[in-house]
Order: C-alpha cells, then structure tokens, then sequence
C-alpha cells in the first residue's frame, strides 16, 4: 500500500495547481508551431514515449508487477489508452483543425465532466457552491476567450477540431476519474508513468505502420528541439506527474476546477511576451474566472453561535 501522509498545507496545493496550468497553457501556442515541423501523430509519439521514457527508470517494475491486481491492471489500461494515447493523439490532430482560442473554451468542458461523472461514478459529494462556482468560472472562459473577430465555434471549417478536442476533454476526464482508486495503493510515479507505457506501446507502432513516411519524418531532425524537450518533460512527464501528486490530497472536482485557470495564464502571457492589450471584456472573463474559482475551493467562514441568554 501508498497511503498519503498528512495532506500538505492547501496554499502549496493550489500553488503547485496553478504553475502546471501555467505550463499547459503554453502548450497550444507550442504545439501549434511544432506542428508546422511534425505531423500530429508523430508529435503524440513523442509525448507519449518520452514521457514514459522519463518515468520508467524510477519504478521497481518487479514490485510494481508482484503487487498489481486485475482491477488496478484495468484501471491502468483505462488511463493509457483512453486518458493517455487517445487524448493526447486527439489533440494534437485538433490542434491545426482550429483556433487556440477555441481550445482553451473547448478544454475547459473537462471540469464539467469531472464533475458529472464524480458525482456517478466516484460516489463524489459536490457541493452546490462548487457547482456555482464551476459555471461562474466556464462563463468567465467563454467571456475571455470569445472573439468576433476571429473565434467562431461553429465556423464550417473548425467544427471536426473542435469536436476532436470535445473528445480530447472527455478523454482526460475518464483519465483522472480512473486515476484516483489507484491513489491509496500506488506512488504518483506509477499511476504516471504505467499509463504513458501502455499508450506508447500501442500508439508508436501503431503510427509507424499506418503512416510509415509520417513516422519517419517524425524520427528527422527539427528546427526546434527545446520546445519538443518542454513538451515532452514539461508538459508531458512533469505536469501529469503533479496532477496525479495533486489527486492524492484533492477531489477530482476540485482539481478540475484549476483548469479554469489556463486561460487566464494564457492571457497574462500574451500580455507579457506579445505586449497585447487586455480589453475589458478579457478582464471581466478573468475576473469571473478567478472569482469562481475561489468561491468553489475558498474556505467559508462561519459565525459562532453564541449561548443562549
């Protein structure tokens, strides 16, 4: 057995919640220049395969194989085909099928269905201000990130990438659902790297088969190797490996809930690299966001109640 310790202080919790989606924010603007170098399955090998490539080296496999039941073996195939492989590959191939700015609204939809599906499946007690909060935060998404001049989800020519990147969410959500069993019983390195090993071993030759011209060139030098190392351990190994530290001591909602957070990142970084302007509808969004955050995971306080005279 892995049993958490004592929970960390909830301020390290949301500290460490926040710098990953900081991290994953970056990811869209990134994968959609390595994207003009790789095809979109060849960039999902990479991730897949690096990561597991990074993990694999700190587990004891020998106990890792000695300990493991059927219903953790499933749940850990459930994580890599469909939390990992799948997801993963579907967004990458939404990616150059769409506008970032429709990712970042589209991504948000996996607080919603880890939410729904905690609710069902995890037996998870949700409370009604979480819930608030979570429509409160996802208007603010839609605030933000809402562009006419460029953001059209329902353009003819975005719909297959949105709908892709629908199923990506969803994907990620049954990922972290199948996730949090396995928490008591095994280290965050497992549940990370056991997963990224099962896809990889089915996506890489899977690609190199079907597209054997593709995977070569996936295999070619590139313009860019430092953002595929940050893709691969940054966003990759890195960043799953905290969302799973994270679900050892947080809900599955209310970690979800931090998502919410990458489109404000994301907002703050186009301020900083690309000195874009903050108009007022962005910093109203941002404001619901944060505000709905906060109100969902905030402690409340509570009145004393005084004896009766």
């Amino acid at each position: 057995m892995n049993r958490p310790g004592a929970a960390p202080p909830q301020a390290l919790l949301w500290s460490l919640a926040i710098l990953m989606n900081i991290v994953w924010a970056l990811v869209y603007p990134l994968s959609k220049e390595l994207l003009t170098s790789f095809p979109p399955m060849g960039l999902a090998c990479w991730r897949l395969a690096g990561a597991a490539l990074l993990i694999l080296p700190f587990i004891r496999v020998t106990d890792v194989a000695a300990r493991m039941t059927s219903s953790d073996f499933r749940l850990l195939l459930t994580m890599g085909f469909i939390g990992c492989g799948l997801s993963v590959a579907l967004q990458f191939l939404a990616t150059p099928l769409t506008l970032a700015s429709n990712i970042s609204l589209i991504a948000s939809l996996e607080t919603l269905f880890v939410l729904a599906r905690g609710v069902f499946v995890l037996r998870e007690r949700i409370k009604a201000r979480q819930w608030t909060g979570a429509i409160l935060a996802f208007s603010g998404v839609t605030i933000l990130t809402f562009d006419p001049r460029s953001l059209s989800v329902g353009a003819p020519d975005q719909v297959g990438g949105n709908l892709l990147m629908v199923a990506s969410a969803f994907c990620f959500a049954v990922y972290t659902l199948a996730a949090k069993p396995l928490r008591d019983r095994w280290s965050s390195t497992v549940i990370t790297g056991i997963p990224f090993l099962l896809a990889a071993i089915v996506v890489v030759p899977g690609y190199a088969i079907s597209d054997p011209s593709g995977f070569t060139r996936t295999l070619g030098p590139t313009p860019d190797e430092s953002a595929v190392v940050a893709l691969v351990v940054a966003s990759g190994a890195g960043c799953y490996f905290v969302w799973n530290w994270l679900l050892r001591y947080m809900s599955a909602g209310s970690l979800a809930l931090s998502v919410y957070l990458q489109p404000v990142a994301g907002m703050l970084f186009s301020v900083w690299l690309l000195g874009e302007q903050i108009t007022t509808t962005a910093a109203m969004g941002a404001v619901l966001i944060v505000g709905g955050v906060a109100a969902s995971e905030l402690p409340m306080r509570t009145r004393p109640r005084t004896a009766p005279r």
